[in-house]
């Protein structure tokens, strides 16, 4: 028996597609599927959200918005479309309209943990670390060992002069995930501030090791060496760096 062929009517056919299309990276091919599909299901809420996604990774920012904003149109409640909409504003420099999305996905779906990453993350980089907190403490609470919100907290608790709650969060972020860089570089600033330069050194190290090319972390190596009275490697990362 010959094989079916595909109904391109399908209303599910090209959602699909342009669901593979994405993953794969082809975000033009994408965008034609989502807007064939949309043409069979305009009332698909899904295939305007999905449709922003391609363009936003396709840096066709105005487009992304629009299609977000039509998924609203037709969910307004939904938490992945709010977070992704939240993103785009943020990164147009409005702040108070991405908060107020963020946590409109957060009550929206009080379980889905991106939008609490993407204010907590938001907050730390304004260096409004008191509103920052609770959206961390929030998603440890639902996910204990999630390592970016470890990591994140770490950071907090050590701008906040809470250093040796710092060491042991960075800690347990490299124990859940002992590849980012960041962490370990993170932990060594928390090491030196409680003025443990041995371990603070072993943290640069390992830091060092997965990111060789990051200068800071050749300098604050060269620092704690000169500090210890290592000159000679010290004069390496300094020369480095």
């Amino acid at each position: 028996m010959g094989k079916k062929s595909q109904n391109h009517d399908d209303k599910d056919y090209y959602f699909d597609l342009g669901i593979q299309e994405l993953d794969s990276g082809n975000f033009d091919k994408a965008i034609k599927a989502f807007n064939k599909a949309i043409l069979i299901n305009p009332d698909d809420q899904r295939l305007y959200s999905n449709l922003g996604i391609a363009y936003e990774l396709s840096e066709n920012f105005e487009k992304a918005r629009k299609a977000y904003e039509k998924a609203l149109a037709i969910n307004p409640g939904n938490p992945s479309t709010l977070n992704n909409l939240a993103g785009l504003t943020l990164q147009e420099g409005n702040s108070e309209d991405a908060e107020k999305m963020y946590n409109s996905a957060i009550s929206s779906e009080p379980l889905y943990i991106e939008p609490y990453l993407n204010i907590a993350r938001m907050f730390v980089d304004m260096r409004e670390f008191s509103s920052a907190e609770p959206y961390v403490r929030k998603i440890l609470e639902m996910e204990p060992i999630n390592a970016e919100a470890l990591n994140l907290l770490g950071i907090i608790t050590s701008v906040t002069e809470r250093s040796e709650e710092a060491v042991k969060l960075f800690q347990d972020a490299i124990k859940s995930d002992a590849n980012q860089y960041s962490v370990f570089s993170n932990l060594g600033t928390a090491l030196s501030s409680i003025g443990d330069k041995k371990r603070a050194i072993i943290a640069f190290e390992k830091s060092f090791e997965l990111n060789p090319n990051n200068l800071s972390i050749m300098n604050n190596l060269g620092v704690l060496y000169r500090e210890m009275g290592k000159h000679n490697k010290a004069q390496y990362f300094f020369e480095r760096a």
